[in-house]
């Protein structure tokens, strides 16, 4: 037991009186939690049993998975009807379907049985863990990074800024790919993730940094939640549930970097624009660019403070007909970041699945470092800028 910690309530729903004796003696050994409800009955199908666990307001439900289908139904159903439910589903099959459907449901982890008081343990230390993380004031910061025109290089500059943050010290770093109807992300790092943003959504109010990290895909020191793996042209974007999902990435990582669609709906726009931290506009240097970019500055000055816009020039190169100075006479905003034209390594970069900077040493990859360093107020290197072809 941890100091003074009080003992988590527990409820137990198991498939006979000997199964839940046993995980009652179990949960009691971890000196964590105390039984707090026990049934054998099925929850669903008895009225009286469902009020009863409402009543006793257990924070951790123990689920014994007998029966797949009803196990995941059962999950569905007490996330729905529990506030705030924290649901451990303990099984013998250990199919991998089956895991993923229980999680999808609403489950925070999945036990193999026979489950021993250690395992609960860590899983109980684990529960008190996050619940202790949600009492920090302290947040991570969240970086929105889109652009006005399409072909921008948007996505590109998204992952290589989440890349570069990860090198910090102690930083966790998550990239979060908000475009549709079909995501980019995963196919530009080839990712075969087994979630997506859409099951963060449809976690609801449950969503907390534990759940968030079950749907995250590990790669290049960055965790990543994909977009859509399918075309869904039709599927609408809950904006309070997209909010809720970014304001939960900022308890559990230092820096979240969100790919945004360059044609979104106006309140996710709103609502992304008004929570950065940085509000990174993406442009290259056309004057079709040009124009799109400086009507979505004169919408985005309207909603937050202009110094949360970050304008970043993609692909400039000194010879360009259209300069810096031209760009920023023409927004009336000045242009925050310049990032040299690097075709030949862009390609190489996506072609491979690899972001540039944790391959490359080229002059992009070293921009793309000190635009990361830049947007965390650390200094950057004047002679380095100038290397680099940076003429902001």
């Amino acid at each position: 037991m941890i100091g003074n910690q009080a003992l988590i309530k527990v409820g137990v729903i198991a498939s006979d009186a000997r199964a839940i004796e046993r995980l009652q003696k179990d949960l009691r050994a971890t000196g964590l939690a105390t039984p707090v409800f026990e049934t054998d009955y099925d929850v669903l199908a008895n009225r009286e049993e469902l009020d009863r666990l409402k009543d006793a307001g257990p924070e951790i439900v123990l689920i014994e998975a007998m029966e797949p289908t009803a196990a995941v139904e059962t999950v569905s159903a007490l996330n729905r009807l529990l506030a705030d439910p924290w649901l451990l589903v303990i099984s013998q099959d250990n199919d991998p379907q089956l895991i993923i459907e229980a999680v999808r449901a609403g489950a925070r982890e999945f036990l193999a049985q026979p489950v021993s008081s250690e395992n609960l343990s860590k899983s109980f230390d684990r529960y008190l863990t996050e619940r202790r993380k949600q009492k920090q004031t302290t947040v991570g910061r969240v970086y929105c990074v889109t652009s006005a025109k399409g072909g921008a290089g948007a996505t590109t500059v998204a992952i290589n800024l989440a890349t570069a943050q990860a090198e910090f010290a102690s930083s966790r770093v998550a990239l979060i790919d908000l475009m549709s109807p079909l995501g980019d992300v995963a196919a530009y790092l080839n990712l075969k993730p087994e979630y997506s943003f859409s099951d963060a959504l449809a976690a609801g109010s449950r969503l907390d940094p534990v759940l968030l990290e079950t749907y995250m895909t590990p790669t290049q020191k960055i965790s990543v939640l994909p977009g859509p793996g399918e075309f869904r042209p039709e599927e609408t974007t809950d904006v309070n549930a997209v909010a809720k999902t970014l304001e939960v990435s900022r308890e559990a990582y230092t820096h979240t970097v969100v790919d945004l669609p360059s044609s979104v709906d106006e309140d996710l726009l709103r609502m992304c624009s008004q929570l950065s931290d940085g509000f990174i506009i993406v442009l290259t240097p056309e004057i079709p660019a040009l124009w799109r970019t400086h009507r979505l500055l004169l919408f985005l000055g309207r909603i937050c403070s202009p110094d949360v816009l970050k304008v970043v020039l993609n692909r400039s190169h000194k010879k360009d007909r259209i300069t810096s100075k031209d760009i920023e006479k023409t927004l009336g905003h000045p242009v925050f970041w310049s990032l040299p034209n690097d075709y030949a390594t862009a390609i190489e970069s996506i072609n491979s699945g690899q972001p540039l900077v944790s391959f490359n040493n080229t002059g992009l990859a070293r921009s793309y470092g000190d635009l990361a360093k830049k947007l965390s107020g650390m200094e950057v290197e004047p002679q380095k800028r100038k290397l680099m072809g940076l003429f902001n």
